[in-house]
């Protein structure tokens, strides 16, 4: 089994803070050293390989590499590119193929239009077309299998990664919230007024990063909402800064991580990049799940259940988001869902058993369920080699399920020396930023108005927020709410609107319209 991928999460966030940087003059260099990239990546070309930085994106034109960025990243080579979001990867290229190596986070690899995903601590080798959905998506998935990283390889790109000192920081400088516009004399020539124009859209990126680093979550939120900031804040070369940002938004901030990935809804690669890490994924699924293609959603439907191999995982709510998107993808199947939902089970079968030897039952459960439903459609038409599995992959995860419940049960006898109250089902408990962060992004997405006293707060059971103070507009004005939202099933509960107490709970979505009636 390769080296499991927490613990090279775990190895970066021990790196020293030893800083070894570098310009490259030539486009081929020979030295082993850490090469930093005018857009914050960094480098660690192998013995004799041929790097060629000369263009806005750099070429590898022979060898291998390490690479690494808290931002965006892109790499090219003569059989495929790749494109990486905070996180490091390995590519080896030569005259007839190229493989490439996710590290610590998925990357996308093009080639002529098509893509792939590579997910951490696994490899594809490039080495020829990748074909389209149109062809059938068992052909589709059939050059996009990938093979897990050997243990020793993967721990050398780990203890590499050591060699990578702080980067060079690209986020502009800090600074106070800028005018809503560029400040340009009417006879100022366009090339002035472009400059005016890039200096603006620095300032505004130093302003929102002052307020993520000094902690003013509301100033910070209330920039990222400001119409008059969008057109610094859309611009192509923001994106990168945003993701940094992204990263470095404090867990607290529950708020600011969706707000800031939502940049990202209108380039589906890098959403999909990052609903698909092991940081963003959370923050990228709350901002909102954009228009796929079909190659897109195929992507996503394979890809999570491969990516979700941290030891905490993904939220629940998370991996229910994405049931539901896969389900929706194969009802926009114009006609036979088979040829699509074959290959999906074929694909994550495995997946359910890797997750029980790994040790991650509830996992395994949940992924078996979502194959269960996904088949129901054609479960009639189901080759015998899939029926028995899927049986085989249910009946295994209810088994360990039903141990799991009953060692639960006998340890609650024990500690209540035989109360005779029946044991309550045990639930994974959610990160308490994690319940904040989906709340906080739903209510604003309903456009709730969040005012100083606005709170949201984790409850103890492990499931659930409290809201209070939340004010929603209606024909008789601006209305104050509280209530309890339990974040796996979005069931609000305990409402109080205007101090009344309303008898009734509802779904999440049914309160928010009912709210703006």
């Amino acid at each position: 089994m390769a080296f499991p991928i927490f613990v090279a999460v775990l190895s970066l966030s021990l790196l020293p803070t030893v800083r070894f940087s570098s310009s490259l003059t030539a486009s081929v260099t020979d030295a082993q050293e850490v090469i930093s990239l005018e857009g914050g990546a960094q480098v660690l070309p192998g013995e004799g390989s041929a790097l060629d930085t000369s263009a806005g994106v750099p070429f590898l034109r022979n060898g291998q590499l390490l690479m690494h960025s808290e931002g965006i990243v892109q790499l090219r080579t003569a059989h495929g590119d790749v494109l990486g979001v905070a996180g490091a990867f390995h590519v080896v290229a030569d005259e007839t193929s190229a493989t490439v190596s996710a590290i610590t986070a998925p990357v996308l690899v093009s080639v002529a239009g098509r893509r792939a995903l590579v997910t951490p601590g696994m490899q594809l080798r490039l080495q020829g077309p990748l074909t389209g959905p149109e062809a059938g998506f068992a052909s589709w998935r059939e050059v996009r299998v990938t093979d897990p990283l050997p243990e020793h390889f993967l721990r050398d790109q780990l203890l590499a990664l050591k060699h990578f000192g702080p980067a060079h920081d690209v986020l502009p400088l800090a600074e106070a919230v800028p005018a809503d516009e560029p400040v340009m004399a009417a006879l100022n020539l366009p090339a002035a007024q472009e400059r005016a124009k890039e200096e603006w859209r620095l300032q505004v990126l130093g302003a929102l990063r002052l307020h993520i680093e000094q902690g003013n979550e509301a100033e910070a939120r209330a920039m990222l909402s400001r119409p008059a900031f969008r057109m610094a804040l859309t611009d192509p070369r923001s994106l990168s800064p945003l993701v940094v940002l992204a990263a470095r938004a404090p867990d607290g901030a529950a708020g600011l991580r969706p707000l800031l990935l939502g940049f990202l809804f209108d380039r589906h690669d890098l959403w999909l990049l990052a609903a698909l890490h092991p940081v963003f994924h959370t923050g990228a699924w709350s901002a909102g799940v954009p228009a796929l293609a079909a190659e897109e959603s195929a992507l996503l439907a394979f890809g999570l259940p491969e990516a979700d191999r941290a030891s905490q995982g993904f939220s629940p709510v998370v991996t229910r988001w994405w049931a539901e998107s896969v389900t929706a993808f194969i009802a926009d199947q114009q006609q036979d869902p088979l040829p699509l939902i074959e290959p999906l089970l074929t694909a994550l079968l495995p997946v359910v058993e890797r997750s029980m030897e790994e040790g991650y039952p509830e996992r395994a459960q949940t992924l078996a369920r979502s194959l269960q439903s996904f088949a129901e459609p054609v479960a009639s038409r189901l080759s015998a080699t899939l029926t028995l599995a899927l049986t085989k992959a249910q009946r295994l995860t209810e088994v360990q399920a039903n141990l799991f419940a009953s060692s639960a049960t006998s340890a609650s006898s024990v500690s209540s020396q035989g109360s005779s109250v029946p044991s309550q089902p045990v639930l994974t408990p959610i990160n308490p930023e994690e319940r904040v962060m989906i709340v906080t992004a739903a209510l604003e997405q309903a456009g709730a108005l969040f005012s100083l006293q606005t709170t949201i707060e984790p409850k103890e059971d492990g499931q659930a927020v409290t809201v209070r103070d939340i004010l929603f507009a209606s024909p008789k004005g601006d209305l104050s709410y509280m209530f309890d939202v339990d974040v796996p099933t979005l069931q609000v509960s305990s409402i109080v609107q205007e101090g009344k107490l309303l008898p009734y709970p509802m779904s999440l979505d049914a309160f928010l319209q009912w709210v703006r009636q």
